[in-house]
């Protein structure tokens, strides 16, 4: 993902993408499962994370208008383009492709309450 990293460095991205914001690969499909902090979120309750998931740009938007702590919040809702399902299943939400998608960047909303 990071190529320009060496050692410590490329640990440290990989470990806040799949543990801090919780995004993997998991059979083909899109894995999200937040252990984010309430200090990661800003004063509008948003963080943001851009990242390259199968060839294709993502950014994923995470809500927290109520300013949870991690263990306090659940995945609320998840809005992804068309050509995605969703499954919700509280603390994890599975993203898988329906259709084949276009090169832009795909889009996902994850609201926590």
């Amino acid at each position: 993902m990071y190529h320009y990293l060496t050692g410590a460095a490329s640990w440290y991205v990989y470990t806040v993408v799949t543990e801090l914001f919780g995004i993997k690969g998991e059979e083909g499909a899109l894995a999200i499962e937040p252990k984010l902090l309430k200090s990661i979120f800003g004063k509008d309750g948003k963080a943001c994370i851009r990242l390259p998931f199968r060839n294709r740009p993502f950014e994923i938007e995470f809500i927290n208008a109520d300013h949870l702590e991690y263990g306090e919040y659940r995945i609320k809702s998840v809005k992804a383009p068309e050509g995605f399902a969703v499954e919700n299943l509280g603390d994890k939400a599975i993203l898988k492709y329906k259709d084949s998608m276009a090169e832009e960047t795909v889009k996902v909303s994850v609201v926590l309450g």
